[in-house]
């Protein structure tokens, strides 16, 4: 479910459904109460249930309704970066060191972080102390690469294992599966599609061998 990430600025054509679900009718208010008072009267108008969380649910339709408007998924928390997953980042660093790891391709890198920002388990990371811009030094230094230039993944982390996901995706599945059970994560914690799940694909012999 999604919301607006500001409750503050009017959106370019205000707080609005174009067409509310059943009924076709456009509502629309330069303020959020308001357009929360009008959303309540046409439900209790149209005999529609109003039920908990009525309010994230036309939030969310907003959101759906107008793409141009800059929304979040309600309950998203921001991740902060503490000692716990600096250690953890750098023990992916020394396995990867440790087995002499290559970085992945730069087109599975990129598919991997698609993955990623589609997935409920992104979060946003946070640190004061600049240890973002550390993980994102040592993980040029190691691989030889710079992390994936997408912006929806700059400061970003996977809220099940704690990485960094610009780094992450780079890294073999073997040197990543080693330190998740290293650290003792739980393989179901993470969603069915994840791409940490799957093994590498084995590369084709062009010879048909």
């Amino acid at each position: 479910m999604m919301r607006p990430k500001s409750m503050i600025y009017t959106p370019r054509d205000g707080w609005t459904i174009h067409s509310f679900p059943g009924t076709g009718h456009k509502i629309t208010s330069n303020h959020p109460s308001h357009f929360l008072q009008q959303c309540h009267a046409h439900m209790e108008l149209n005999n529609i249930p109003i039920l908990g969380g009525w309010q994230d649910e036309m939030f969310s339709l907003m959101c759906e309704q107008n793409t141009e408007i800059e929304c979040e998924e309600v309950g998203k928390t921001e991740r902060k970066v503490a000692g716990a997953d600096i250690w953890r980042f750098l023990t992916t660093l020394w396995e990867a060191m440790a087995n002499g790891a290559v970085a992945v391709s730069e087109e599975e890198a990129e598919r991997r972080a698609a993955i990623c920002i589609a997935c409920p388990k992104m979060g946003h990371t946070s640190c004061g102390g600049g240890c973002g811009k550390i993980a994102e030094v040592l993980s040029t230094l190691t691989l030889g690469r710079r992390p994936v230039g997408m912006e929806k993944v700059h400061k970003a982390s996977c809220e099940v294992c704690g990485c960094e996901i610009s780094s992450l995706v780079n890294y073999p599945l073997d040197v990543l599966k080693a330190v998740d059970d290293k650290l003792q994560f739980k393989r179901d914690a993470y969603p069915k599609n994840c791409w940490k799940l799957s093994l590498d694909t084995p590369p084709q012999d062009s010879h048909g061998s």
